[in-house]
């Protein structure tokens, strides 16, 4: 799911590239200005009762944007954030490298989180994603 979130917001304009400064799982130390995706706590699946109920019909993964700006620098991390809410409130119906997303609702956000241990702030929004059983 991070890698398919991370290449749709990079499509959305909201990043450059993967491991240039959109990152999955990991706020690396450099650059300064970043997009990571983290998942989180979830709500359980929901299984296929029709099938046998031993199948997933559908995920409630969570994710966390975090926006990281240069030091002192306020008002870029929180705009980044803001578009990557955007444009995930944007997968409605959407398939996703190969993923069914019924949809990504914000739960939160942005809202500055801290300043790191650089200086630089942290701005996040967090997600809950309703989804198909992912192929991978």
């Amino acid at each position: 799911m991070l890698p398919e979130l991370g290449a749709y917001l990079i499509a959305q304009g909201v990043g450059t590239a993967l491991g240039t400064d959109m990152f999955l799982g990991k706020l690396p130390p450099t650059p300064d200005a970043i997009v990571a995706i983290f998942e989180y706590a979830s709500l359980a699946d929901e299984p296929d009762l029709g099938v046998d109920g031993k199948n997933i019909r559908y995920e409630y993964p969570r994710v966390q944007i975090v926006c990281r700006g240069v030091r002192d620098d306020y008002a870029t991390p929180r705009t980044t954030a803001q578009n990557a809410k955007k444009a995930l409130m944007k997968v409605q119906g959407s398939t996703l490298t190969g993923t069914y997303y019924l949809a990504v609702t914000p739960e939160s956000g942005p809202f500055f989180l801290r300043r790191d241990l650089n200086d630089r702030l942290e701005f996040v929004t967090n997600f809950q994603v309703y989804k198909g059983l992912s192929a991978s």
